[in-house]
């Protein structure tokens, strides 16, 4: 049975490191050009005070995806993590929807 357990952590061990973490590994490069308003340390693109509208453009794969949570979008450098916005937001907008609900 110890055998057992240790093949078995051997295996979920280098399942673990072969997967990307949250993150993909891919070398990180900077917003595109159009990204033009600085916001605290962070460029956003015009549109950031309604980042679900259309218009913004913010929720398309290529950018934050539909839930502005990061997708995985096909560029020309290949399939890329695009990021989300909730990285920054996240606790912010956490505290809007709570202030909605009351």
């Amino acid at each position: 049975m110890a055998r057992l357990s240790g093949i078995l952590l051997v295996l979920v061990s280098l399942l673990v490191m072969a997967c990307d973490p949250p993150f993909m590994s891919a070398e990180k490069v900077g917003p595109p050009s159009d990204h033009k308003v600085k916001k605290g340390t962070a460029k956003h693109k015009s549109g950031l005070d309604e980042p679900f509208s259309v218009k913004a453009e913010c929720s398309n794969a290529e950018c934050h995806g539909p839930e502005l949570k990061g997708d995985i979008a096909v560029t020309d450098r290949g399939l890329v993590k695009t990021p989300s916005c909730y990285q920054c937001h996240g606790e912010k907008w956490d505290d809007d929807d709570e202030e909605e609900d009351d």
